[in-house]
């Protein structure tokens, strides 16, 4: 290798070279530190897509991974050796800092309801987006709208009866009712009965109160998404009551029952009603 400076002392011209060599060896460690800063990022980006597309197990995903790479400034060296002393400074020049890398990997899935987002900005910190197949029978509303999946069957009508012991009572004359309430795919939930404006009690056969039809019965909490329908259960229930008229004349003996109509969770609710008319006398007919 040519010497530029044949003028320097041995001694100095020796020391020359091994401070060059130096420069030489540091200069190569900044290249290869240089190409791991660069090539890191890069790398992340591919494990964290890789992770990010199978960290739920099952088949792998295929990921589309887009990366914007960054750029750096060559480190510079520069030596200078001082032909009256022999000593020789070594400058170096930082490298600009490398602007950060950010990357998306999108894992896509044959049936396309999953989409992952990874970020990756410095430190790689990556972000999931809402997994909507978990949205089947669930109550979280980020799953949206209510629905049945499938359709449920059709809808089976209502059937109510009512029963009177006397059609032709005398005022102050009591009457019993039996009420038969039947659904072909829903239980009944409520029976009410009225004469004349005034709400008839009913019990079942072991006297307890049936409750009354009033608000609509629906049962909590709220659901989201998708919601397979239940099967069909039918039901049917009697009731007992009585009343007394109070004054002579027509009135009629209405009675409603309910299994459901109304909410939207009850697909196969239904609503019924009937009536009797009770034409009252005001003294016992003569036998």
């Amino acid at each position: 290798m040519h010497d530029p400076t044949p003028d320097l002392p041995p001694e100095l011209a020796a020391r020359r070279r091994e401070l060059s060599q130096a420069v030489r060896r540091r200069a190569a460690q900044l290249r290869r530190r240089r190409a791991l800063i660069v090539a890191g990022p890069c790398l992340a980006v591919i494990a964290a897509g890789f992770w990010a597309a199978n960290r739920g197990g099952g088949t792998p995903t295929k990921l589309n991974v887009s990366a914007s790479t960054s750029t750096t400034r060559a480190t510079t060296v520069s030596t200078r050796v001082s032909t009256t002393t022999g000593r020789m400074s070594t400058t170096t020049m930082p490298r600009k800092p490398t602007a950060p890398t950010t990357a998306h990997a999108v894992p896509t899935t044959a049936g396309g309801s999953t989409r992952t987002t990874v970020s990756v900005l410095g430190n790689m910190t990556p972000t999931t987006t809402f997994d909507t197949s978990v949205c089947h029978n669930s109550f979280d509303p980020r799953c949206g709208f209510f629905t049945w999946q499938p359709p449920p069957n059709p809808n089976l009508p209502m059937s109510v009866r009512a029963a009177v012991s006397d059609v032709v009572p005398a005022v102050g004359e009591a009457v019993s009712v039996t009420i038969d309430v039947s659904d072909g795919d829903a239980a009944p939930v409520c029976v009410s009965a009225n004469y004349a404006g005034r709400a008839v009690a009913l019990t079942d056969s072991y006297g307890r109160a049936i409750p009354a039809c009033g608000a609509t019965f629906c049962p909590g909490p709220t659901r989201y998404g998708a919601w397979a329908p239940p099967a069909p259960a039918g039901g049917s229930r009697r009731a007992f009551g009585s009343f007394t008229p109070t004054a002579a004349g027509s009135a009629a003996l209405s009675v409603l029952a309910n299994s459901g109509t109304g909410c939207a969770y009850l697909p196969y609710g239904s609503a019924g009603s009937t009536a009797v008319t009770i034409n009252t006398h005001s003294t016992p007919p003569t036998t």
